[in-house]
């Protein structure tokens, strides 16, 4: 292996490694473990991510503060635990992380379904592109003589553009949560 692909190799595997810490050393350093808490809880982060982050800042001797990220997680919790964050997140394709109160997951399950509905729609229009895609390479491939392989191809791409514009009228109606 020459020297070149061997820094490349070195500095891949540190980029894999720090993308994997749930917490730069800056922000261990500084301490604002509200601050940390608070966006682990608008992301639905569990009670015991704080562990992850115990273990990211143990390299740089830093401990978190479990009473602030308590705190700000909790804080961080409301604005998660709501029917407008439930919608983003079924848009996305995730699940609602269950660390909500029994009635605000209630209320966020519709929401959370409209979102759903869009994300179904995003890649179900995502796959008819993908076919249209191999239909219109099909269709270049074909020799000039074969006219009724083409006219089936044609058929087929009119048949999947239609699917495509109608799975994007329906999915128009999750574009946002009205609530």
């Amino acid at each position: 292996m020459g020297v070149w692909m061997r820094i490349l190799a070195v500095f891949a595997g540190v980029l894999v490694l720090s993308s994997c810490a749930s917490i730069s050393k800056e922000d261990c350093v500084a301490g604002d473990w509200r601050q940390v808490g608070f966006v682990d809880g608008t992301k639905g982060r569990a009670p015991d991510y704080i562990q992850k982050h115990g273990k990211a800042c143990a390299k740089v001797g830093v401990t978190p503060d479990l009473p602030a990220w308590k705190a700000g997680r909790t804080k961080g919790l409301e604005q998660y635990c709501t029917p407008a964050s439930a919608y983003l997140v079924g848009r996305r394709g995730s699940s609602i992380a269950p660390y909500c109160s029994a009635t605000q997951l209630s209320a966020m399950r519709p929401a959370f379904n409209h979102g759903a509905e869009w994300w179904y729609y995003e890649r179900y229009i995502r796959d008819l592109r993908r076919d249209l895609w191999d239909v219109e390479r099909w269709m270049i491939r074909l020799s000039e003589d074969d006219a009724v392989s083409y006219s089936r191809l044609s058929n087929e791409r009119w048949r999947i553009e239609r699917r495509i514009r109608s799975a994007e009228l329906r999915q128009i109606r999750y574009a946002s949560w009205p609530g």
